[in-house]
């Protein structure tokens, strides 16, 4: 018998009881049953030794050096994560890994389960999969056990990098992305036909069974539940205390690169890099754009104001669980955005919308 603890802002909430020998067999592994493996304390990284792994067998007594990272950029899609990673990696003491883009694994949420899809950080939200974890009941609403738990079993000191972004406008650079739709037009019609489904939805239930017992996070669904950023991250927040999140804003990165990444650099525990090579990172040309959403424009002001209403109460319950208004994006007006066409894109040398 295994002992969940979850937790929220470092206190016990309630514990949860796992039993691992009639646990139900599902197509993806079982983590919450797997042995705990004792990290090696001379590496920054969980490492251990195994004698064997993938096909390997060690010369070494030793056996083969298995490691986790350290950290995971784990959302929100759309926020500037992959300039954030490339950044990031260029410290000396941060290597890339060898998923998509040479930051995304997709294990958590989706590889596991045996899906693919696109290349971005989806374990902050996506919890679609949920009844593929043998401890939950397939037949519920909601689960008992989902992503943070998993990693939580696995890696309980991770340290965990969360960008967060104005709600519309990360919606809008995922609708553009995810190739949910292709104009304007088409966009503010699956906004209201969205928000209409989840109104409906929650005069029945409660908004966490429409996320998971209504499936809300998987297709035809646009992802307007991605950008609920406070019912997510109240899910981390049982599992892990807030001192391992690095919590900020993709508009105050864009403001203030360099404090940001210095503050990013401090939390991972790396050593402060010469000033020559931290300009270079500085001044390093802006990674990743969403194509076609520089060449639709702005959304519809009918769109923004729409969805701006919709998240309203969404942002303020974020903004006193952070403690900081500047989680209620009022600093983020509308703007009118024309499309673009492909000569002035092709002139574009820093983004500063993802």
């Amino acid at each position: 018998m295994i002992q969940v603890h979850h937790q929220h802002n470092s206190s016990f909430k309630h514990n949860t009881s796992i039993e691992c020998q009639n646990s139900r067999k599902t197509a993806a592994e079982d983590v919450l049953c797997m042995k705990k493996e004792e990290f090696l304390k001379n590496f920054k990284n969980p490492c251990w030794f195994e004698e064997e792994a993938g096909g390997l067998i060690s010369s070494q007594s030793e056996g083969v050096l298995q490691c986790l990272p350290y950290f995971y950029l784990f959302g929100v899609c759309k926020t500037g994560t992959t300039d954030l990673f490339f950044r990031l990696t260029q410290h000396p003491q941060i290597l890339e890994n060898f998923g998509d883009l040479h930051k995304e694994t997709t294990f958590w949420s989706w590889g596991r389960y045996g899906k693919n899809g696109h290349a971005y950080p989806m374990d902050f939200w996506d919890h679609s999969d949920w009844r593929e974890i043998p401890q939950n009941d397939p037949t519920a609403d909601v689960p008992t056990f989902i992503t943070p738990h998993l990693v939580k079993h696995v890696q309980p000191n991770v340290k965990l990098i969360l960008m967060l972004r104005q709600p519309a406008e990360r919606l809008y650079s995922h609708y553009y992305h995810g190739k949910y739709g292709n104009t304007t037009e088409q966009f503010h019609q699956d906004v209201v036909k969205e928000i209409n489904s989840l109104k409906n939805c929650t005069e029945k239930y409660s908004y966490r069974e429409c996320l998971y017992g209504q499936n809300m996070t998987q297709s035809p669904h646009i992802p307007i539940t991605a950008s609920l950023y406070y019912l997510h991250l109240q899910e981390w927040l049982e599992v892990f205390p807030l001192k391992q999140i690095f919590i900020f804003r993709h508009e105050d990165y864009v403001k203030d690169m360099k404090y940001i990444l210095k503050g990013l650099f401090r939390f991972l525990g790396v050593d402060t890099v010469p000033k020559k090579v931290f300009n270079s990172i500085l001044t390093s040309k802006r990674k990743y754009v969403t194509p076609n959403k520089l060449r639709k424009g702005s959304m519809l002001k009918e769109t923004w104001d729409i969805l701006n209403g919709f998240f309203k109460d969404w942002n303020k319950k974020l903004a006193s669980l952070l403690n900081d208004e500047r989680y209620l994006w009022r600093d983020v007006p509308y703007k009118l955005k024309h499309p673009m066409n492909e000569a002035e894109m092709k002139r574009i040398t820093n983004y500063t919308d993802v």
